[in-house]
């Protein structure tokens, strides 16, 4: 749990919506409030909090809402990811590059050079619109499921989907949605379940017929 606060505040982000900054945890001591997390999860006593919803601006002149959950539940997702992620990373593509360790960007665009070299000269740059909103999350549990058979982290897993969200509007009033069923908020172990949907459609009939011949990367 140390490990995963020390990953986190490296991170940076700001508070969620209980206000508490790394300032904070560090001024309550951050061995006296990793303790008492951790006997929050062995007891059973661990719920998640609400996230905030807040929107950034895009190119396009839309805004993308960005969900932000407390440093407290981003540490113990960051927890979770660093116990579960190797054990979906040894099933994923190799030709999966964002978001994974050891791996990046630049990796990816020097194996599109050498297929570019090998006579693969067309490209088709695909990308999923609006694709955090809409992730299922019977189908996103259902895949998690078949690697992770520990119903603690299958439980907590399910919490961080289920977090109601919290909204400042203009009039200065909140707004709260609960009992969503699809969407995943930002957090420490959002990028992994991106890429276990992305196992899931890089091998859907219409992905198949797309790349029947190709080359397909991830990112």
């Amino acid at each position: 749990m140390t490990h995963a606060y020390r990953r986190v505040k490296q991170n940076g982000g700001t508070p969620g919506t209980d206000g508490v900054s790394y300032a904070d945890i560090e001024q309550y001591g951050v061995p006296r409030y990793i303790e008492e997390l951790s006997l929050e999860l062995k007891d059973k006593q661990y719920k998640p909090d609400a996230v905030k919803r807040v929107y950034i601006p895009k190119s396009n002149g839309q805004k993308r809402p960005l969900g932000i959950p407390t440093l407290k539940d981003r540490i113990v997702q960051m927890a979770v990811k660093i116990v579960i992620e190797p054990i979906f990373a040894a099933g994923f593509e190799a030709n999966s590059y964002g978001f994974r360790p050891k791996r990046n960007a630049h990796q990816a665009i020097s194996n599109i050079e050498k297929n570019l070299a090998y006579g693969y000269t067309t490209v088709i740059d695909a990308d999923l619109s609006k694709y955090f909103d809409t992730i299922s999350h019977t189908k996103l549990l259902s895949l998690v499921a078949k690697r992770v058979v520990d119903k603690n982290i299958l439980r907590l897993i399910k919490q961080w989907l289920k977090a109601p969200i919290v909204e400042e509007l203009d009039n200065g009033k909140r707004r709260y949605t609960k009992n969503h069923t699809h969407g995943t908020p930002q957090g420490e172990s959002r990028y992994l379940r991106k890429y276990l949907y992305l196992q899931c459609a890089g091998r859907c009939q219409f992905f198949e017929i797309l790349i029947k011949g190709n080359q397909l990367f991830t990112f």
